[in-house]
C-alpha cells in the first residue's frame, strides 16, 4: 500500500491546477482501454476552479469523454439553472465544454 503524501500549493489556483492535473491523468488512464470511468465532482470555490483549470488544460482533448459518467456529491437544493447550484456551476466551468454524452450525466434533482 502507498503510503500518504501530502502535498501543501501556495495558493488556490495552483490547488486547483494542481488538482486539475492529476484528475486529467487519472481520467485519460481510466479510459484509456475503452472501459467507462465515473467522476464524482462537487461545488464550491476549489471544487469549480478544478473544473476550469481541467476545461483550460492543453490535454483535455486526450481524455475519452464520451466514456465518463459525472455525479455530484452534494447539491443545493436550489430550481434546475439556478446560479447557486453545483450543476449549475460545473456545467460552465467544464461540462459545456466538453464532448459528455447527455445519458452521462447525473445531476441531483432539483
Amino acid at each position: 500500500m502507498t503510503s500518504p503524501r501530502l502535498i501543501i500549493h501556495p495558493n488556490s489556483d495552483l490547488l486547483a491546477k494542481a488538482a486539475a492535473a492529476r484528475l486529467l491523468t487519472a481520467l485519460i488512464d481510466a479510459t484509456s482501454d475503452g472501459r467507462e470511468a465515473h467522476l464524482v465532482v462537487t461545488g464550491g470555490g476549489i471544487g469549480t476552479a478544478v473544473l476550469a483549470a481541467l476545461a483550460e488544460a492543453p490535454a483535455r482533448d486526450a481524455v475519452a469523454w464520451p466514456s465518463i459518467h459525472v455525479w455530484w456529491g452534494d447539491e443545493r437544493f436550489l430550481p434546475h439553472a439556478h446560479p447557486d447550484r453545483n450543476e449549475t456551476g460545473a456545467r460552465r466551468a467544464l461540462l459545456d465544454h466538453v464532448p459528455l454524452e447527455g445519458g452521462h450525466v447525473h445531476p441531483m434533482p432539483s
